[in-house]
């Protein structure tokens, strides 16, 4: 903007108009789309990537490490900021420790009213104070942003505000609040063991639920049964998280293959994080298609859903040579 010369109403044009097309993808399949498109492993990788670059500005303020020409990065001095810094991480860890929300909020609290104390920070005039709109409240330039030499910034901007979103996002979204059921006692958490465990015909899993919950739902509901190797085996998978999270990964990998080949034949598959995915077969019918399978053998199921159409298919990933002679029975039949 700056070599550009562009007056900072345009810029805040810019914005503008970078909001508006982040708004409508957001409101639209778009950005789920893309957040499917993009590898699993790379997903993660963009939310530890959020997070390191939040840690190097922390560090950054904080005096531990400055930039340097020749390495980009060297250590700093240690003063006073590293040594809030400290404080401000061991308050935050003892606060969640404990399970207190507000362990971040009250950890900033403390260190900033330290320096104030201290004489490195100097504390504001007033607590509230009313916002001044005489600057550049309403002062952006909408149709001067809309210029063909100014596109490339407002799709840098929505770019970087669709990634910083997902990459929070996807931070967030596997982080387990059963934690939080001693403090809730309408909240229920529950996790099915199904085919990453190897146990989907068991119909097995369990709940963190608060004792009075669980007392509610044993006596108004008829008990499942359950027998003792099926127990045994669902205990006995716990124990060995780290193979479950490679079969997870392994059944995906096999699901994305599957989903790739189909597409390669012209069928259309919507993206899914589980070991089954919809495909639409269309102009096919599904149904004819299912029974024309189940007669060499491989079973799938057809949702005849009449709002979908005619054409759907639910796919279920099996290993890869079942996988394989599915798709040379479809290759005939299609």
């Amino acid at each position: 903007m700056l070599q550009q010369q562009v007056p900072w109403q345009v810029a805040l044009g810019i914005v503008f108009w970078g909001g508006v097309l982040f708004l409508i993808v957001s409101i639209t399949p778009i950005r789920e789309q893309i957040a499917m498109a993009i590898p699993p492993g790379l997903r993660i990788a963009t939310a530890a990537g959020i997070g390191l670059l939040l840690t190097l500005i922390g560090l950054r303020n904080a005096g531990l490490v400055e930039s340097d020409p020749v390495t980009l990065l060297r250590l700093g001095t240690l003063d006073h900021r590293a040594a809030l810094l400290l404080a401000g991480i061991l308050i935050a860890v003892a606060l969640m420790r404990r399970q207190n929300p507000l362990a971040f909020l009250a950890s900033i609290f403390a260190v900033t009213a330290a320096a104030w104390m201290l004489g490195y920070a100097t504390p504001p005039d007033g607590i509230v104070s009313a916002p001044d709109f005489s600057s550049v409240f309403l002062k952006l330039d909408v149709l001067g942003a809309l210029r063909l030499a100014l596109l490339p910034a407002i799709v840098t901007i929505l770019v970087t505000d669709l990634f910083d979103s997902l990459s929070t996002f996807i931070g967030v979204a596997g982080v387990s609040v059963a934690h939080l059921v001693p403090r809730h006692h309408n909240l229920l958490v529950t996790r099915t063991l199904s085919k990453a465990h190897s146990l989907a015909g068991f119909r097995v899993g369990y709940a963190v639920l608060p004792e009075a919950l669980a007392d509610d739902l044993n006596a108004n509901n008829d008990a499942y049964p359950l027998a003792r190797p099926s127990q045994a085996a669902a205990l006995a998978t716990l124990q060995h998280e780290d193979k479950i999270r490679a079969r997870i990964a392994e059944l995906r990998a096999w699901t994305g293959e599957l989903a790739a080949e189909l597409r390669a034949l012209g069928v259309r598959t919507f993206s899914s994080e589980t070991y089954f995915f919809l495909a639409d077969f269309a102009p096919r019918d599904a149904g004819e298609l299912a029974v024309q399978l189940k007669a060499r053998g491989i079973m799938v199921k057809p949702l005849a859903n009449r709002r979908l159409g005619p054409g759907y298919m639910r796919v279920t990933t099996s290993l890869p040579a079942d996988n394989a002679r599915f798709l040379v029975a479809l290759r005939d039949l299609l």
